[in-house]
């Protein structure tokens, strides 16, 4: 009995103890920790990171600070940004953009030049046997126009090419000669009428040619070959050639005109090439006894006088052509185009030729195009295509 009370007594005290028991203080207790779901201390361009100490702020790339401030990285003040040597670096927030230049093609990080090619246009019936017609190769309302002569010097022909149309024909033939033999003839066109002047002259109006060939009255004296002959304000101007080789020389009024002397080349020349820019007339290429490379001027017929120009790229040469592209001007000589621009006064761009027999170069519409031999001996139209 009296170990029964004993039990029951203990029982009761630890009841009692654990009835007046209390929880323990807190003043050790940790404060919950604060997590970047709740954290607005971060820069908007800034990524937050829980961290045992609490919210960590990292600048993103292309930003930089102490992660509660980012202010954009400059990329293109260093290395051009990345980009490539021919690109333009533009600065964007957070990054940069990078955009080949002009006459450059890629994704900014790599570029390459676009470099201009020559395209087969289409593929003209006659076979190509110009013998001297590179000289009478021109331009007439949105046509190009060229002779031929056989081999044998016994028929020619002329022929004319739409490139707007693609159509072909065979337009007039009874010429004296293109010439096989004798003085290379140099062609104009005043109006819709065409010139050849060499052994002699002629004329057809290319708006009626069936109306077939004119004579031209030229003295002797005047016949000139390998020359350079240019329209300008209603005459034919014929530069250089044989007969002498500085001539300058003008023709106007018709199959029974009159010809006029202008201040003569500044140098022997056969072959060179005449195109008009800006009211004057560049003089460009061709061969010459004086000197042994190729020359370039200017002659301002207002004044009837000559300036010289930076000496053409390559060496004395037949120069074929000669053309205006855009602000800039082209001599085509021993396979080359070589541009010339007047403002800088400099040749600024030499690009191959078309891969044809005897070709030449005109300049239809803003667009160069060669005419030359192809395939088979055909003829072939090629256009020059700026990327």
């Amino acid at each position: 009995m009296q170990r029964l009370i004993l039990v029951l007594f203990g029982l009761f005290s630890l009841c009692g103890c654990l009835a007046n028991s209390s929880p323990a203080d807190d003043d050790d207790a940790t404060a919950p920790p604060v997590l970047c779901a709740d954290f607005d201390g971060c820069d908007v361009n800034a990524t937050c990171t829980d961290e045992a100490e609490g919210p960590q702020c990292d600048c993103n790339d292309g930003w930089e600070g102490d992660g509660a401030l980012c202010e954009d990285v400059d990329e293109c003040a260093t290395g051009n940004g990345g980009c490539d040597d021919n690109a333009t670096c533009t600065n964007t927030d957070g990054g940069r953009d990078c955009d080949c230049n002009e006459g450059f093609e890629g994704d900014g990080l790599a570029c390459e030049e676009l470099v201009p090619y020559w395209e087969l246009v289409q593929t003209l019936t006659p076979l190509w046997s110009p013998n001297w017609a590179p000289e009478t190769i021109v331009t007439y309302n949105g046509t190009i126009v060229w002779g031929d002569t056989t081999s044998d010097g016994l028929k020619t022909n002329l022929h004319q090419y739409d490139v707007a149309t693609g159509t072909y024909v065979e337009i007039a033939g009874g010429i004296t000669d293109f010439c096989a033999c004798g003085y290379t003839e140099a062609a104009a066109v005043v109006g819709s009428e065409l010139y050849v002047f060499g052994n002699s002259g002629q004329v057809i109006d290319l708006a009626n040619p069936s109306s077939g060939w004119q004579s031209v009255d030229v003295p002797s004296e005047r016949r000139v070959g390998e020359a350079g002959a240019i329209s300008f304000g209603g005459e034919v101007y014929t530069f250089g050639g044989r007969g002498p080789l500085d001539t300058n020389q003008s023709y106007s009024g018709g199959t029974n005109g009159t010809w006029s002397d202008h201040a003569p080349v500044p140098y022997t020349v056969e072959y060179g090439k005449p195109v008009e820019y800006g009211g004057s007339v560049y003089l460009l290429g061709g061969t010459n006894s004086s000197e042994t490379n190729s020359r370039a001027s200017v002659y301002d017929p207002a004044n009837d006088t000559w300036a010289s120009l930076p000496a053409p790229p390559t060496e004395e040469d037949r120069t074929r052509s000669a053309g205006v592209h855009g602000d800039t001007i082209y001599m085509f000589q021993q396979g080359q185009l070589h541009f010339y621009e007047p403002a800088s006064s400099a040749w600024v761009l030499s690009l191959g030729g078309p891969s044809l027999q005897q070709p030449s170069v005109v300049t239809i519409s803003g667009t160069i195009y060669g005419i030359g031999g192809g395939g088979d001996d055909l003829t072939e139209v090629h256009r020059l295509v700026w990327p």
